[in-house]
């Protein structure tokens, strides 16, 4: 997996604030220092002793009119989709019967709406895969959907002082989930399942399994083992950082 993303990344900058990117970077630190454990776990809390590892995955999409969503990460009990390059599927005999996926953003928001659908969001339709993305209920324990982004628009968000639309999005998906359930339903006539599919029997299943995560870049950095490959991470991240306006100080001056 990381060969045909070595070949992408490894001359790329990071001052081109591209959260694929970072993601990538922090995730093969702890990769090339087997800590995919330890990545898990700190991104769900939870321990996983096997977690299968797939960047810029690609689960299958089962509704019209809508291609596979990009995921900047996912792990857990996954495994790639056969005749795929970056297709990935629920690997129902890994006995952990649990996964992740993560959307990152740097300084970009959420996109919105998709050709078909205006009210389509980019958490939502994460949340959505995540849902459908095994068809046997029983064979998942739990689902967690990971934001990840700086530590100051989480700040922000702690405050009350969204910045970013993400930030409202997972306030209210984190505070009552039936506000997903109200906006998929809302979704499906013109995002309609594909030929001999209904899934929302699945969907209200699996929905009380799901877990929401909001884990900062640096939360991450800060625990990278090697010193050498933390600190020349932090330090272009934080030098690009430090450029932009201080969101903080918006706030502790009130």
């Amino acid at each position: 997996m990381f060969k045909k993303l070595d070949d992408n990344f490894s001359s790329k900058p990071l001052e081109t604030k591209d959260e694929a990117l970072l993601v990538y970077k922090i995730v093969r630190a702890y990769s090339d220092a087997n800590e995919e454990g330890k990545l898990y776990e700190l991104l769900t809390g939870e321990s996983h002793n096997n977690p299968f590892l797939f960047l810029e995955a690609q689960p299958y999409s089962q509704r019209k009119h809508e291609g596979n969503t990009n995921l900047d990460l996912a792990m857990g009990s996954i495994k790639k989709r056969e005749g795929t390059e970056s297709g990935i599927q629920y690997d129902s005999k890994n006995q952990e019967k649990h996964f992740l996926f993560l959307e990152a953003k740097w300084d970009s928001d959420i996109s919105v709406g998709v050709k078909y659908c205006t009210i389509r969001n980019q958490l939502q339709r994460v949340i959505d895969n995540a849902l459908y993305f095994s068809f046997n209920p029983e064979s998942i324990n739990k689902i967690y959907v990971v934001l990840l982004t700086p530590k100051k628009y989480k700040n922000c968000f702690e405050e009350k002082l969204n910045s970013r639309f993400y930030g409202y999005k997972y306030g209210e998906y984190s505070l009552d989930s039936s506000i997903i359930l109200r906006e998929l339903e809302m979704i499906k006539s013109e995002l309609p399942w594909k030929e001999g599919e209904n899934l929302d029997s699945l969907i209200q299943e699996n929905i009380k399994k799901l877990t929401l995560n909001w884990v900062t870049f640096e939360e991450l950095i800060e625990k990278i083992t090697k010193n050498s490959v933390k600190e020349e991470i932090k330090t272009v991240y934080e030098k690009i950082n430090i450029k932009k306006r201080d969101v903080e100080s918006l706030y502790s001056a009130i």
